[in-house]
């Protein structure tokens, strides 16, 4: 008892500082860099220069991944931001977005990916396609980090997302361009159609391009299958090239310089004996014609 005595007013200053620190760095996950633990990241935002779509209110918000597993833990302030992430990518095709996530040489990789942060990133970058952003224009990216902050066994501050130059551009520049024609397909019978993000992509460097070539034009020529009469089949044609044009002006694209025609099938490009070949028949074309920089010399 005397030994207890004498050990317990020594030892309750240690206690205290043994408590506080849990406090600190456990409970309230603070810098806790006085112990030799990292410290806290950045507080977390999503932007694309000036465009802020996500600010941390209280700088301790962040994507969380528990230790050896690549499963995102978001917090539902960041998640309802992810939308309005993929409607960023939608309405602007000229960026990309890149999804870095971190990963420590500790943790152990059980997934196919070649390393743990990929792997996180794939499952952020497989969120957003479910909010119908475009898959083509997001890439995933990793880094090693020797000493991340862990947390209760969680790591803090692990994603990061940036948006970056749309590197398709300029492929799709020299090469779309050249090839000079771009096909939009329709579902049988209708007017229904759906836009890749390729060619929405084409549409937007056709804009830049009838910008930089005042005497361009853009023809859109109005194709169907058999299935119906003559008649029929030239007037749904010539509805789905008129719809398409109403498409493009939208996009931005001058409704005086896009032409609209229909050969109904008269012009077939597969033969119309199997379904296969009757969907691609179903068409529009788009065909940039006029292409001269100065006006042609009259006589």
């Amino acid at each position: 008892m005397k030994t207890l005595l004498f050990l317990l007013p020594r030892l309750l200053p240690i206690m205290m500082l043994i408590g506080g620190y849990w406090y600190v760095c456990e409970v309230n996950e603070n810098d806790c860099s006085c112990f030799g633990s990292p410290k806290m990241p950045d507080p977390f935002t999503i932007a694309d220069g000036d465009t802020l779509l996500y600010a941390s209110l209280d700088g301790n918000s962040f994507i969380r991944f528990l230790f050896s597993k690549p499963k995102p833990l978001v917090p539902l302030e960041i998640e309802q931001a992810f939308p309005k992430m993929a409607q960023y990518l939608q309405n602007n095709l000229h960026r990309q977005l890149r999804i870095n996530c971190a990963y420590s040489p500790d943790e152990k990789n059980t997934t196919i990916m070649p390393d743990l942060g990929l792997a996180r990133a794939e499952l952020l970058k497989q969120q957003l396609i479910k909010l119908n952003a475009p898959a083509d224009r997001i890439v995933t990216a990793s880094t090693e980090v020797n000493a991340p902050l862990f947390v209760r066994d969680y790591m803090i501050g692990g994603a990061g997302f940036d948006f970056i130059p749309n590197r398709l551009l300029s492929f799709t520049v020299e090469k779309m361009l050249q090839n000079d024609s771009v096909v939009v397909y329709f579902e049988g019978g209708s007017t229904r159609f759906s836009v890749p993000s390729e060619t929405k992509i084409y549409l937007e460097n056709l804009r830049q391009f009838l910008l930089q070539n005042p005497f361009a034009t853009i023809l859109l020529t109005g194709h169907t299958d058999n299935s119906d009469t003559d008649d029929f089949n030239l007037q749904l044609g010539e509805r789905r090239s008129n719809l398409l044009k109403n498409y493009m002006v939208e996009m931005g694209l001058p409704s005086n310089r896009i032409i609209t025609q229909s050969v109904g099938e008269a012009q077939p490009a597969n033969p119309n004996t199997m379904e296969e070949g009757r969907m691609r028949n179903r068409r529009v074309v788009i065909r940039t014609v006029n292409k001269s920089t100065t006006p042609a010399t009259q006589n």
